[in-house]
């Protein structure tokens, strides 16, 4: 048995490492054999350099493609705490050998234990174990070896107090500094050097907030006091001086205007100095879409006035591009679409795009121009133009639209939305045709505070819409269509990925009977972004043959619970349910459809492949199908 207050090896008088081992004892020869000894010893270490340098560790025991090296395994004894015991092992030499070089011998395996043992100590301490000790053994009569570390933890340190003050030359600026409760570090928290990091950082971040660009730490003092297992911290602060906002340069500009990007500055010349502001400033310029790299540097100091200029680097990316995509679906069989784009048509992030889509349920082709700062700096115009053919079975719709629309961030993640428009149709139901000229007055109310556009993990988005319509043709058809959609992510753990995703709809349309109303502005429910397990538009009010009528209301529920198994791999399972109602309240009590499905995830860069099945849970016989497929880009919701 060999313990750390053994030594593995002793120093002979002439300076010789001899490693003392069972059953071998030392002796003399003539000078003949004494050079064979050396020669061999030198080969047979030079084959256990080779061996050592491919090998493969499992369970602790690690042995070598050029003869065995030395095989052993590792415990801990001491720690409960599952982070904690984590912390230590990825620390250990022993337990991961670094770079794949594992001890070959009892005396490099004694002196990685010893540098193990000092290393757990700097990370016990780090964590708020001020008398924490480590030790180990190595039981050598065992086959493998057995290295045992031993832990003592010993208590928790907690902080008692933290104080700030300033630094000898800037003694007037004592009030201006943060106060302890400001910090993320409070009176009796762990001692842990990552909040104690974390708190310095807040300290300079505050003081950034307050007008100092140069503020800084120039000292941290940690007092430890054993008797009372408390310690005491005092940070010695430097702010500077304060300063203004200056001239704003730009640098990498090629065809965007640079009076346009002035617009979205979020500060006026002479403010004071915000790091916020300028991290909004960088946030707003990549939400352009036209850099990929986005630089803000502020002067190394104020000028006589104070103020601080700040410069911009940037790399413009490339404005026009192209995409195309395809989906499947049991219902709507192969669909396809495509885009061209240009996002900065004129200098100043004009968005002009053009795309048209197809499946066996029609074709539709749309062109969109998009004007930011619209008489205002958070306000953009939006054009929209269709021209399409809708062929559900419920009804054939042909209609040319023309869209215009005001959006404006009247809060931060918050965007209201009015315009007008016009739809000419021409739709046929049931071997009945009708010509509609619509005008519409839309307004959108949403908020987002989703992560992700394709694959959100946390937060929601609200979105509130109300659409006067009125027909010209037809004197007295006016009705109202109003629709809430809610969608909420919850993380439930982060390894593996395991999010829970919620979505309710409702709808209603007001004014007008149910069969007065176009059938491409009535609600129908069921599909892939519906009830999925139902075909396309299928969840309606229903003619006598069997052909969706469509419905004066809707209700929609889901919920999702998505599963991150590798890096590119993802199961789902949801159930889904609602319909269409002949009311315009959808919570009068018609019978609901539920289905309930499993879907396959596989993540690509520019989001997660869908694809899903789904099972009808309460199908009318001779109508509903024994499942639906889909396939897709992006989360269903």
């Amino acid at each position: 048995m060999r313990q750390s207050n053994t030594p593995a090896s002793q120093v002979s008088s002439s300076g010789r490492l001899e490693e003392k081992k069972p059953g071998l004892q030392s002796g003399t020869g003539n000078g003949k054999e004494s050079a064979a000894v050396r020669g061999f010893v030198l080969i047979a270490l030079l084959l256990l350099l080779l061996s050592s340098c491919s090998g493969v560790l499992k369970g602790g025991t690690y042995s070598t493609y050029f003869g065995e090296g030395l095989d052993y395994k590792t415990e801990m004894r001491g720690v409960e705490e599952k982070n904690l015991y984590k912390r230590l092992k990825a620390a250990s030499e022993a337990f991961s050998p670094e770079e794949g070089m594992p001890p070959f011998t009892l005396l490099h395996l004694t002196t990685m234990a010893e540098r193990d043992v000092s290393m757990f100590v700097k990370v016990l301490r780090a964590e708020g174990y001020y008398a924490a000790r480590a030790d180990y053994t190595i039981d050598d009569k065992l086959d493998p070896v057995l290295l045992r570390y031993i832990i003592e933890t010993g208590p928790l340190y907690r902080l008692k107090e933290i104080r700030l003050t300033p630094h000898a030359s800037f003694d007037q600026a004592a009030n201006l500094l943060p106060r302890p409760d400001e910090l993320p570090l409070r009176s009796g928290d762990a001692v842990k050097s990552s909040q104690v990091i974390s708190a310095e950082r807040t300290v300079v971040a505050l003081l950034r907030k307050q007008g100092f660009p140069f503020a800084a730490l120039r000292e941290r003092t940690v007092t430890i006091n054993h008797s009372d297992r408390t310690a005491s911290i005092v940070f010695t602060v430097e702010t500077g001086r304060k300063a203004l906002l200056g001239e704003t340069t730009f640098q990498g500009l090629i065809t965007v205007d640079q009076d346009f990007l002035r617009g979205i500055i979020p500060w006026q010349r002479g403010d004071v100095f915000d790091e916020q502001l300028i991290q909004k400033f960088q946030r707003r310029l990549f939400e352009t879409g036209l850099f990929s790299i986005v630089r803000i540097h502020e002067a190394q100091e104020v000028d006589d006035d104070d103020m601080l200029a700040v410069k911009v680097e940037v790399t413009e990316r490339k404005h026009r591009s192209v995409s195309a995509g395809v989906s499947y679906r049991t219902d709507e069989k192969l669909g396809a679409k495509s885009s061209w784009e240009h996002r900065n048509i004129a200098g100043k992030a004009e968005r002009l795009s053009i795309g048209m889509k197809a499946s066996n349920y029609g074709a539709a082709a749309e062109g969109s121009f998009v004007k930011p700062q619209f008489f205002h700096r958070l306000q953009k115009l939006k054009l929209v133009t269709s021209l399409a053919e809708d062929r559900p079975e419920a009804y054939i719709s042909r209609y040319l639209s023309s869209l215009a629309l005001v959006e404006r961030e009247i809060y931060p993640r918050v965007i209201a939305a009015a315009g007008l428009g016009i739809k000419v149709s021409s739709i046929e139901q049931q071997s009945d045709r009708e010509d509609y000229q619509l005008l519409s007055a839309p307004f959108t109310l949403s908020r987002e505070t989703s992560d992700d556009i394709f694959d959100p993990t946390r937060g929601g988005k609200l979105i509130l819409q109300m659409t006067p319509m009125h027909d010209v043709r037809t004197e007295g058809r006016t009705f109202l269509k109003s629709t809430a959609t809610y969608t909420h992510y919850l993380a439930l753990m982060k390894s593996p990925i395991l999010v829970l995703a919620a979505r309710v709809s409702v709808g209603s349309v007001i004014g007008q009977s149910r069969l007065s109303i176009p059938a491409d502005e009535r609600f129908y429910a069921g599909g892939g972004g519906s009830i999925r397990g139902y075909a396309y538009q299928s969840v309606a009010p229903m003619s006598a043959d069997g052909t969706p009528t469509g419905g004066r209301s809707i209700a929609e529920f889901s919920l999702e619970l998505r599963g991150k198994i590798t890096e590119k791999i993802g199961l789902a399972v949801f159930a889904d349910g609602g319909g269409a109602f002949s009311s315009s309240d959808p919570l009068e009590g018609e019978r609901l459809r539920w289905a309930a499905g499993l879907g396959l995830r596989y993540f690509t860069q520019i989001g997660p492949l869908r694809a899903d099945v789904g099972f009808p849970l309460n199908p009318r016989p001779d109508m509903d199908d024994s499942f639906q497929f889909y396939v897709s880009l992006g989360q269903a919701y």
